[in-house]
């Protein structure tokens, strides 16, 4: 993997570690039940062709499912909507003619992830809002914990928020995103 900083040669001093990928960061953390990253290391900063080996897209896709879920969102805000995950996938497939995303398996939950951190990170609109708080798991009403951590690592969220303040931030989301595509 071609990681800003890290050192090929360094990789024994990494044992003991496992790697958790949430929408926008990859996280090294301890294999024990102690809490806490040892890094965080946003995907920007990791070669786009990992990405790519990882979720088995290439750039021309994943250019084409950030088109068409930004879109997707902008449709659902105007109608001061939410949407699932389930029907975010479905309206990716019907809009590209692409596979949609298996929600059994783990690393294409993590490509979801990857995507919508992908809409948010490259939003021309640069809001300051995250299209992202629109989506969220089917009988939920809340987003997922990659939408708190990339709201973190933009700035938008304090490290360690509490649950409650979690939720407010992701009410207010909604709201600014329904208030702002509705009257636009």
């Amino acid at each position: 993997m071609d990681v800003d900083g890290y050192d090929e040669d360094d990789h024994h001093h990494h044992e003991g570690c496992k790697l958790l990928l949430t929408a926008g960061v990859i996280a090294v953390t301890p294999t024990d039940s102690s809490n806490g990253y040892i890094a965080r290391i946003p995907i920007t900063t990791i070669s786009r062709d990992v990405a790519m080996t990882m979720y088995g897209r290439d750039d021309q896709e994943w250019n084409r499912l950030t088109e068409a879920g930004r879109a997707f969102l902008v449709e659902r805000a105007r109608l001061r909507r939410v949407t699932s995950y389930t029907e975010l996938t479905a309206a990716l497939v019907r809009r590209t003619g692409m596979a949609g995303f298996d929600f059994e398996r783990a690393d294409e939950r993590a490509a979801v992830g990857y995507l919508l951190g992908l809409i948010v990170e490259n939003d021309p609109a640069r809001t300051g809002l995250m299209l992202s708080a629109l989506v969220h798991y089917l009988g939920a009403n809340d987003a997922g914990p990659g939408f708190y951590s990339l709201a973190t690592q933009l700035g938008l969220l304090p490290r360690g928020a509490s649950a409650r303040a979690k939720e407010e931030f992701w009410v207010r989301q909604v709201n600014a995103l329904h208030d702002h595509y509705s009257h636009a």
